[in-house]
């Protein structure tokens, strides 16, 4: 007796999907039952025939794609190889075939360890009823829609997963790539596109870290810091205007970047003014380099338009850090600053375009290193500072 009735077939084979769009294979080595499997789906199915398990494989290796059958109906007890064993075989070529067995033997074991092992859809009892086998045909075609239809919603899903992950990196590097921006106009001078002071503060924060563990391991060089400020700025704003001021001060930090080595640091610490920051031996390699960065800004003609050029001088306080050798860590950077300022202001006071360096002078005198960026002049009158200028 059927399983269901025959209206209930025709409702769905009714709902039912184009069942001719799909193949199905059916797998026996009784000439007989193919041919009786063969006329009952030939008109709703296309059919695929092997006549035992070897010969299906065989078939389905050389199948294109599109043309694999939905289905896989095939006989349990056959010569060479079982149907259970063909599923198994077939259940990693083809892991969204339906896999129907038709055996004459029912053990409830076998058909659990079928199921786990080659994913049986279904069991069907010989005999077999022919409306019992269109209908379970037909469910298999549905549950084989339906496992396409899940899949290409899966494979749709994780496209718009890899293209919104593919959204959320571009965006991400965006957001990078913006706030490298941010940063490196942070740290930037606008006109000069040189360093500005939070870019001096940072690099000698993290310069200054490894220089003194160079210097503890006896590596380490000083450093010279160079205040360089252009003569007679003002006049260049007064007379030619602020435009011509602003190529003035683009041409020298053009010439500031060419004087620099390797490892040197050049920023615009404030209006006319520049810092330099340079490796050195000692006081006079610092004042060496002063006077060849004096010589080829006093050299260097500033287009300032309409066919105008402009020559300056400048002025150069220097100061070296460690400020004394034989203590090293006396004076911070800031303050070693402090004096090459100082430095500065006697150059200019002194008639301009010079470099002066300010450095250590008697060891007996009798003042507090720690108040030296307090009382500089006391310490040049004391003679604890000494000045040198360019031979």
């Amino acid at each position: 007796m059927g399983l269901f009735s025959r209206d209930r077939l025709t409702q769905l084979q009714a709902k039912a999907p184009d069942a001719s769009a799909h193949g199905v294979m059916i797998v026996d080595d009784e000439e007989g039952n193919l041919r009786v499997l063969r006329t009952m789906l030939a008109d709703r199915f296309r059919v695929i025939e092997a006549r035992d398990g070897r010969e299906a494989l065989d078939l389905l290796e050389n199948l294109a794609a599109e043309d694999a059958p939905s289905v896989i109906l095939s006989d349990q007890r056959m010569p060479r190889m079982t149907g259970i064993e063909l599923f198994e075989r077939i259940r990693d070529r083809l892991p969204a075939s339906i896999r129907i067995i038709i055996t004459g033997f029912v053990d409830v074991g076998a058909i659990v360890d079928a199921i786990n092992r080659a994913g049986i859809y279904k069991f069907i009892v010989k005999p077999f009823d022919r409306n019992d086998l269109l209908l379970t045909l037909e469910r298999a075609v549905e549950a084989f829609e339906m496992r396409r239809e899940i899949e290409r919603h899966i494979e749709q899903l994780e496209d718009k997963v890899r293209e919104r992950t593919r959204e959320l990196e571009q965006k991400h590097q965006a957001l990078l790539l913006a706030s490298a921006e941010l940063e490196r106009a942070s740290l930037t001078d606008a006109l000069t596109g040189l360093g500005n002071r939070r870019f001096v503060e940072r690099e000698i924060s993290e310069r200054g870290r490894l220089e003194d563990d160079e210097r503890r391991s006896g590596l380490g060089q000083r450093v010279a810091y160079l205040l360089v400020d252009v003569d007679h700025f003002k006049s260049v704003n007064d007379t030619y205007g602020h435009a011509a001021g602003d190529a003035v001060l683009i041409g020298l930090s053009e010439v500031l970047r060419q004087c620099c080595r390797e490892g040197d640091l050049a920023a615009r610490w404030g209006g006319e003014e520049f810092l330099l920051r340079i490796r050195v031996e000692d006081e006079a390699q610092a004042i060496g380099f002063a006077r060849r960065l004096r010589e080829s800004v006093a050299s260097a003609r500033f287009d300032i338009g309409d066919g105008q050029q402009l020559q300056r001088t400048c002025s150069i306080g220097i100061a070296l850090h460690p400020f004394d050798p034989r203590d090293p860590q006396a004076l911070s950077w800031e303050h070693v600053l402090s004096v090459a300022d100082h430095a500065l202001y006697l150059a200019k006071r002194g008639g301009r375009n010079a470099a002066l360096c300010l450095t250590c002078g008697d060891p007996s005198a009798s003042v507090n290193i720690h108040r030296i960026h307090e009382e500089l002049q006391d310490w040049i009158d004391a003679g604890a500072l000494r000045l040198l200028r360019e031979s």
